[in-house]
């Protein structure tokens, strides 16, 4: 009896894997009928579906207690990263209230009307709700508050260039 399978088919040993067992059960037979497997599938979807709505009301409470648990790691690590947020807009807006160079509202819309109130970038007209004020060469990267550094754009155009020179921003 030594030479037949250990999983219970009573299949004799073809291959032994160290620990008496036939090829098919090393291939996924796993000493069960054949067909069952489909059947089990099944049985354990339904099994699971039933499970999910008798417990429904128990797994969303878990859901919100998981919400609540991530809002307050969310609130921590905030309140840790708080005060490098609160240095890198004091710096940006350093860098902006002391950029050399500065404008008038009448030179800003006089720059606006040369560029036919069309956005520097794409081409789309603004209208004053529309309009943002743009730097060709951003404070950041040494560029001025001079009406001549001053193009107007839109939003999307201006959110996507971010920092980088007009060559830069077409390539």
């Amino acid at each position: 009896m030594a030479n037949l399978c250990a999983c219970g088919c009573g299949r004799p040993l073809v291959s032994v894997d160290g620990r008496g067992r036939c090829r098919r059960f090393i291939h996924g037979h796993n000493g069960k009928k054949e067909g069952t497997t489909e059947r089990q599938a099944e049985r354990r979807r339904r099994y699971a579906r039933s499970w999910y709505y008798k417990n429904y009301e128990r797994l969303s409470e878990r859901r919100k207690q998981q919400r609540e648990v991530l809002k307050q790691r969310w609130k921590r690590y905030y309140k840790s990263c708080r005060h490098d947020l609160i240095t890198k807009a004091h710096h940006r807006n350093r860098q902006r209230a002391f950029a050399p160079g500065s404008h008038t509202t009448e030179q800003w819309l006089a720059r606006v009307t040369l560029h036919g109130w069309r956005c520097r970038y794409c081409g789309r007209s603004l209208s004053s709700s529309s309009l943002v004020k743009e730097h060709a060469i951003p404070i950041s990267r040494g560029g001025a508050n001079w009406p001549a550094n001053l193009v107007p754009s839109c939003a999307l155009c201006n959110s996507k260039k971010r920092n980088k020179t007009l060559l830069e921003f077409i390539t």
